[in-house]
């Protein structure tokens, strides 16, 4: 998944009278095969921000360790809910480590 689909995927602008926000969606875990998602505030920013500033924004987000991580073995970044550890990621512990979900 690149970062163009991490975004698509996991980060939505959204414009208020008040401020624009930008929110990310956390994944946790509700027992072995349950995740559950919710939409948390990652940046709130001036009403008047371009939307261009606001797109900088959410991608500067997915170098913010409490919503991303990165991969150390294959690279991949992915949210944070999708990482078995803070440096390997789930397919990776899997595939990798013989960890089971």
């Amino acid at each position: 998944m690149n970062d163009r689909d991490l975004i698509e995927q996991f980060i939505r602008i959204e414009r208020g009278s008040r401020e624009v926000q930008i929110l990310v969606c956390k994944i946790a875990w509700d027992g072995p095969h349950t995740p559950t998602r919710e939409w948390v505030l990652g940046r709130a920013l001036p009403p008047d921000t371009t939307e261009a500033a606001a797109h900088q924004d959410a991608l500067e987000l997915l170098s913010d360790s409490r919503f991303f991580g990165q991969c150390s073995e294959c690279g991949a970044r992915n949210p944070r809910g999708w990482m078995h550890t803070e440096e390997l990621c789930q397919a990776c512990a899997s595939e990798n480590h013989g960890v089971v979900y």
